[in-house]
């Protein structure tokens, strides 16, 4: 069936957010409220969330095609991370928990730098689910640096 992988994550989850700048630095941490909800018919999925960086509040949102007939991609916005401007993720890839898409951003002056969003799906019968969100940065000469690390549990 199309747009099930996320479907069965509707809810509230929480969890702490981990950012990274450079690699090797140390993550700054800080809580994070997530919201998954349908969005357009059974393919179609809103994730809208949000965090803090040295106390100052923010908050995007991913809107995931996940139709079975077609490779998934994400529309993201965030008010930190993609400077108020949507970010078209595509040349996504699915498995049965886990959903990717890439995208790119200009970099001025130098080349062009980029994004890859994951998100795990981790259903279980008698523990409780979760829901991994993994950003990796990437470099112009193709390098993945992991930028933000977030493990959602449903919220209580």
């Amino acid at each position: 069936m199309p747009g099930t992988m996320l479907r069965p994550m509707t809810g509230t989850w929480q969890a702490t957010n981990h950012l990274w700048f450079m690699p090797g630095d140390p993550a700054h941490e800080s809580a994070t409220t997530l919201v998954v909800e349908p969005a357009v018919g059974d393919f179609v999925t809103l994730l809208r969330y949000t965090w803090s960086h040295d106390g100052t509040p923010h908050e995007g949102v991913m809107l995931v095609r996940d139709a079975a007939d077609s490779p998934p991609d994400i529309i993201w916005l965030d008010d930190f991370h993609t400077e108020r401007k949507f970010m078209s993720l595509g040349q996504g890839t699915r498995t049965d928990t886990v959903l990717t898409a890439t995208g790119s951003y200009a970099a001025p002056p130098g080349p062009d730098w980029g994004w890859r969003v994951e998100l795990h799906v981790e259903l279980h019968v008698e523990s409780d689910d979760a829901l991994l969100v993994r950003h990796y940065n990437i470099l112009p000469d193709g390098q993945e640096a992991l930028a933000i690390e977030a493990r959602y549990s449903r919220a209580r």
